[in-house]
């Protein structure tokens, strides 16, 4: 009796949306809960959602770090400029954008050399960078000179781990809150915009990576709106240590992920 042959198996189809967007779906709800958790955060104490998100994004996604982490917060940052736009500092905006433009140029020349796999050990590096650098806390004076220093250091770390908030966060540290939220949500959206520019200029941005940030615009804005209603219960200083030792912990997770 001659064996029938037995025909050839069709690889598997991936879902559509795996197709569309790279990622699939389950990947896609970890890394919309991760940037919840990290907006939550920024609601709260009114930064965090990168230095928390970043790193663990990293992890479970490393093909979002920095491109996508980069523009996910445009939408929080927008909302903040409008709300508080009478306070908003310009000529400090400037300087700091001035000093940014050599910090992109470092910061897209690493990432451009370093393969994804391993991309998650600098992210780590500047997540715990920028920890200890907020733990500290120096005394810094606003100065046309400091400003372009801490936008470099911002450009550098925003364009390479998507973290560029706390060189720009010690510079405004002494200013009035409203300020300091309506300087910085004008500051990011300018720094993303010359990033992204560098990123895709050195062929680390493609469209998919955008689409996931429009694609996670809602679990920003959710997140952001959690943290805002814990923030008049608890209150922001309480709680600060705490954040920054979680996003510390998540950056040494990512460089034991990566290494």
């Amino acid at each position: 009796m001659q064996r029938q042959r037995q025909q050839p198996r069709s690889p598997r189809r991936r879902p559509a949306t795996e197709r569309r967007f790279r990622i699939g779906v389950t990947t896609f709800l970890l890394v919309a809960a991760v940037v919840a958790v990290g907006a939550t955060v920024q609601g709260i104490v009114g930064f965090g959602l990168n230095l928390i998100a970043a790193p663990l994004v990293g992890i479970v996604e490393p093909r979002l770090v920095p491109s996508t982490m980069v523009v996910v917060a445009m939408p929080l940052y927008w909302s903040m400029a409008r709300r508080e736009r009478h306070a908003i500092d310009w000529p400090l905006i400037g300087w700091i954008s001035v000093g940014r433009l050599p910090g992109i140029a470092v910061g897209a020349a690493l990432v451009s050399r370093i393969p994804h796999d391993r991309l998650s050990v600098l992210v780590g590096a500047v997540v715990v960078a920028a920890a200890a650098l907020s733990f500290a806390a120096p005394d810094v004076s606003t100065t046309p000179v400091t400003a372009m220093t801490a936008g470099l250091i911002a450009g550098a770390m925003d364009t390479t781990a998507a973290v560029g908030g706390p060189p720009l966060a010690l510079l405004t540290q002494h200013r009035a809150a409203a300020e300091i939220r309506s300087t910085l949500a004008v500051a990011f959206p300018i720094g993303t915009v010359l990033s992204i520019a560098a990123l895709a200029a050195a062929g680390k941005v493609e469209w998919w990576h955008l689409e996931m940030a429009v694609l996670l615009a809602p679990a920003v804005l959710g997140g952001a709106a959690i943290g805002a209603t814990i923030a008049r219960r608890l209150g922001a200083t309480s709680i600060r240590p705490a954040v920054l030792t979680l996003a510390a912990l998540a950056g040494i997770a990512a460089i034991w992920r990566g290494w």
